[in-house]
């Protein structure tokens, strides 16, 4: 006798041999015991799910001279017939490849004559999506109103692409993936049957490989069972059929909570070099992910795939929060869909790592939200160091960035404050970048040397005025001697004090604008001339070529240059 496969020789013969889909079977076994059986159904779901194998054990029902409540006998030549797919009345039709108008005209010729042996002539119709739109169209008639022995039973993965007047008239059952631990256990049940000696980290890790179909589930293990004679090790077995094993994926785990970053590149190495697909890899963490939230949530009766996970995952649960799970999954899947479309997926993987390895230093939304909630009048004010002792990394580098910018000071202020007026507005501007916009074209007199005037742009008086405290701190920080208060008056920009003391009368700033003035450098341009001296005028003047009072509020200047002799 030829060898049977897996998957065919423990393909379910009854309702209860079904793993992970009870709550279609359930259902039809309530119809059956009742007699209401409906004269068409939709089964759809991914492949490998029992689609195929409850449409016959349905059939077998329907059939079963000899049925005990719901489930078929399996012993009665009806029943031998269909489980050998014998019988002449029950007809499997493949959709794909009998698709056209032409095989439903065929089958509508033989719809009106009546099964042979059994009670019901039932049609299994797999892949029914395939049909063309004429061809469902032609079955419209037959689906609405069929002749009483007439069953149909359609197989689909894609239910979508069903013509909504064909689902109209069946009763539709959606089938499930199968969960993992289901898998594991029916596999560990045929390995103890058929005495196959396979590891149950082997066998966790083709349940996981399977993505709910349990006929992968089957062909894997299959292919693991032919590896036996060579007494390999469950890791090269994994290896050689490109199937992540739980060892690696609790070692990325490891290093991703303990911010181990050489171990997270040489995860990513690891992954690479056995060939295992990336994409894979990302969904298996986002499946130990899942498992780990369940566990911080429901502690020890969270969803555990095996009890060996249990500490493993109480020790994870230790040293993280489901917050920063949470943001693990988000990397995760994004970094999916960026492996999908690279062309170098191991660097992808590599990033994600090492990006995932630096959520645990991460400051998160709320807790930035409760610091500054703090700082509110009446607030209840933080602990000293509570800041440190959780983020003692990030508390350690804004104190060095603060220190920074804390010890920026001009390199020679001159003692006049008006004269350093504008070397304390760039010095401000480091503090807060607003003050740069909002401070352009003030000066300041300091006539009281306890209360200065600040003389600002009336576009910005407003503003601040609400700034005063402010702008009178930084003042403190900048001066050797600074007022004790400040007034703040408005001008239109047009009234600039010119005692020869305020900063646009600085001799060096005023040099360095009137340089660097266009209309400057196009008389160096044209005449080839050279600057001998740049002296500022009492009064603005209005020539030619020269810096006006309204160029950029750049100040007045008068220019005394000359032409090289060889013009």
């Amino acid at each position: 006798m030829s060898y049977i496969v897996l998957a065919r020789r423990w393909r379910p013969q009854s309702f209860k041999e079904v793993v992970g889909q009870s709550h279609v079977t359930r259902i039809l076994q309530n119809a059956l015991s009742t007699g209401r059986i409906a004269h068409a159904y939709i089964f759809a779901g991914p492949r490998g799910v029992g689609k195929t194998s409850v449409a016959r054990i349905l059939a077998k029902a329907l059939n079963c001279t000899e049925r005990n409540g719901s489930e078929p006998c399996n012993s009665c030549p009806s029943c031998r017939s269909i489980t050998a797919g014998k019988s002449p009345d029950v007809i499997e039709i493949d959709g794909a490849s009998n698709r056209g108008i032409d095989s439903i005209r065929s089958l509508q010729e033989t719809v009106a004559y009546r099964p042979i042996t059994g009670k019901y002539k039932v049609y299994i119709i797999d892949e029914v999506h395939m049909l063309t739109p004429e061809a469902f169209n032609a079955l419209l008639k037959t689906l609405e109103e069929p002749p009483s022995h007439v069953r149909f039973i359609f197989a689909t993965t894609e239910p979508h692409r069903i013509p909504s007047t064909v689902v109209s008239r069946c009763q539709r059952f959606d089938f499930r993936r199968i969960p993992v631990r289901d898998i594991t256990e029916h596999l560990s049940s045929i390995c103890r049957t058929e005495g196959y000696d396979v590891a149950s980290d082997v066998i966790e890790a083709i349940a996981g490989e399977a993505d709910g179909s349990m006929r992968d589930a089957e062909t894997l293990l299959e292919q693991v069972v032919s590896f036996q004679d060579e007494n390999l090790r469950p890791e090269e077995i994994l290896n050689l059929l490109g199937i992540v094993d739980r060892s690696t994926l609790i070692r990325a785990m490891d290093a991703v909570i303990s911010a181990n970053f050489e171990e997270c590149i040489a995860v990513a190495s690891d992954v690479y070099e056995r060939g295992l697909d990336c994409a894979k890899f990302c969904q298996r963490l986002v499946d130990l992910c899942h498992h780990l939230a369940c566990f911080i949530i429901a502690g020890r009766s969270g969803r555990v795939t095996s009890d060996e996970m249990t500490p493993i995952l109480q020790k994870w649960t230790d040293r993280t929060s489901l917050q920063t799970v949470q943001i693990y999954y988000e990397l995760l899947i994004r970094a999916m869909d960026q492996i999908r479309r690279s062309s170098q997926p191991h660097l992808v993987l590599e990033a994600a790592l090492l990006r995932l390895a630096q959520v645990p230093h991460f400051v998160m939304l709320p807790e930035i939200i409760k610091n500054l909630e703090t700082r509110r009048p009446g607030a209840e004010k933080p602990q000293p160091g509570a800041f440190r002792e959780k983020h003692p990394a990030l508390a350690e580098s804004a104190e060095s960035e603060s220190k920074k910018v804390l010890d920026i000071r001009p390199e020679s202020p001159s003692g006049n404050p008006e004269k350093d007026w504008h070397k304390f507005v760039s010095w401000a501007a480091k503090q807060d970048p607003l003050l740069e916009t909002q401070l352009k074209g003030s000066y300041v007199d300091t006539s009281k040397e306890t209360i200065w005037t600040i003389h600002v742009l009336s576009a910005y008086a407003e503003v601040l005025k609400r700034k005063e405290n402010n702008i009178l701190e930084l003042l403190s920080r900048f001066f050797s001697s600074p007022p004790e208060k400040i007034l703040l008056e408005a001008h239109d920009g047009n009234n600039r004090a010119d005692n020869g003391k305020g900063s646009f009368n600085d001799k060096k700033e005023i040099e360095r604008r009137a340089l660097n003035h266009p209309a400057v450098k196009e008389v160096l341009e044209i005449f080839g001339g050279r600057i001998v001296a740049v002296r500022p005028l009492k009064k603005p003047a209005q020539r030619p070529g020269m810096m006006n009072h309204d160029d950029e509020e750049k100040g007045d200047s008068l220019i005394t240059g000359g032409v090289d002799e060889d013009l």
